[in-house]
């Protein structure tokens, strides 16, 4: 008994420090989103002001683009040599890509070399992200089997804070700062911040152990030479379904987390919605947990038709409102945030289970970062949209397509017939 809660305390230490490290990573990631209105000014400079938020949302975007190939290169060591080393040197690439973003000269010191060093430490951000998530799902799945979704809800209540920081520290810094102030170089402290505390989060999984279960797979020698190989070419339809799974998570996130909140930003300087962005994403990933602590007793399926009906039903007319009456624009943000604290404990569990142990990195990983480098073309995507069919709040039927989208999962995640609850009848596994 003692030895168990030994085992139990020692699951939920892991758990605790790498939802923190998520926190982190997410940080620096999507800070450069909340920064747009002023990157996009400093580095693009315009006559429009929409051409101007376009090429930073384009820069936004790459680095999404970038993920996959991040997501297949620790997705290979991690099933190959272990979860632990790509685990701990993501967060490391990440925070120096953070930091040099934070001192980067702007286009009127150093001219197109200005953009051009930003998409490189864009593309650098978004391959550590993409060996991030991976990681980090794959170590707390392995960890805590029979509370699958419930720690992975805890690892997306962590990467969710990183947005609230984000935000928090955005509103912070145009209330001391005002707008004249993040011109003139506000905009550069949350990205050294970030850099810095990443630093803390490397020194910290340093300290981690390999998971008792890619152990055993070392014993018995059956983890695969090439395992992105034996991904794709057994587990196909599994991967697809992951990927449906992250898209659709993803553009609902960025969406009404990134996007609305910056957009309208800028169409409302005198409107402090960095507080409302934050305040909207702390309700989902405080709201994230109990999903997942839910999702552990019951059959995933029921839940991900709840997820479904709603993109389909509320995702459209949300938007229209969030336009169309904006004295409503808080509570709408709000209100959207628990939609995406629904998609985020249900899709991404349910991608964790789509794979079995000598491909599971890879497989996460592949899938998760594919599926947000689809969701990373969103804020082009909504930008665009309202310009071509001539009305303000033509984003929504971005979400309209995300319902439609979810029919397909459901029916293919039926087709693999993988059961769940998984674990309520396997032994506790824990890093060793």
């Amino acid at each position: 008994m003692q030895e168990h809660k030994k085992i139990k305390h020692k699951s939920w230490k892991y758990v605790v420090i790498v939802s923190l490290g998520g926190l982190l990573e997410t940080y620096d990631f999507l800070i450069y989103a909340l920064m747009s209105p002023y990157i996009s000014q400093l580095f693009f400079p315009a006559e429009e002001m929409t051409n101007s938020l376009l090429m930073t949302f384009i820069i936004f975007s790459v680095g999404y683009l970038s993920r996959p190939l991040g997501g297949a290169l620790f997705g290979h060591q991690g099933d190959h040599s272990g979860r632990k080393k790509p685990f701990t040197w993501t967060i490391l690439l990440m925070a120096s890509a953070t930091f040099l973003m934070g001192c980067l000269p702007v286009y009127d010191q150093i001219g197109i070399w200005a953009p051009a060093i930003l998409i490189l430490l864009r593309l650098l951000q978004g391959i550590s992200m993409g060996g991030e998530v991976g990681g980090a799902f794959t170590y707390l799945s392995e960890s805590t089997p029979q509370r699958r979704a419930t720690v992975t809800a805890a690892a997306m209540c962590g990467m969710s804070l990183g947005f609230v920081v984000g935000h928090l520290v955005h509103a912070l810094l145009l209330y001391l700062l005002q707008s004249e102030g993040m011109f003139a170089g506000g905009w550069r402290i949350p990205f050294i911040l970030g850099g810095i505390l990443g630093i803390v989060g490397y020194i910290i999984r340093k300290n981690f152990q390999e998971t008792a279960a890619f152990r055993q797979l070392q014993k018995k020698q059956e983890y695969s030479r090439i395992p992105i190989k034996t991904l794709f070419a057994k587990y196909p339809l599994n991967v697809l379904c992951g990927i449906f799974c992250i898209a659709i998570h993803s553009i609902t996130l960025v969406l009404f987390i990134i996007f609305f909140p910056s957009y309208l930003q800028a169409i409302h300087p005198e409107k402090n919605l960095a507080a409302v962005g934050g305040l909207a994403m702390f309700i989902a990933a405080v709201s994230v947990i109990p999903v997942g602590i839910w999702l552990d007793k019951i059959d995933i399926r029921k839940v991900l038709k709840v997820t479904v009906s709603s993109e389909l039903l509320l995702g459209l007319p949300l938007v229209w409102l969030l336009f169309e009456q904006p004295q409503l624009t808080a509570t709408i943000l709000i209100i959207s945030s628990l939609q995406v604290a629904l998609n985020a404990a249900t899709l991404i569990t349910l991608t964790t289970t789509l794979f079995p142990t000598a491909v599971r990195y890879s497989g996460i990983a592949v899938s998760y970062n594919l599926g947000f480098a689809i969701g990373g073309f969103t804020p082009v995507l909504a930008t665009l949209l309202p310009s071509l069919l001539g009305y303000s709040w033509a984003a929504g039927y971005l979400l309209l397509g995300c319902g439609i989208l979810g029919v397909v999962t459901l029916k293919i995640y039926d087709r693999l017939k993988i059961p769940f609850p998984l674990n309520q009848k396997q032994s506790r596994l824990s890093p060793t």
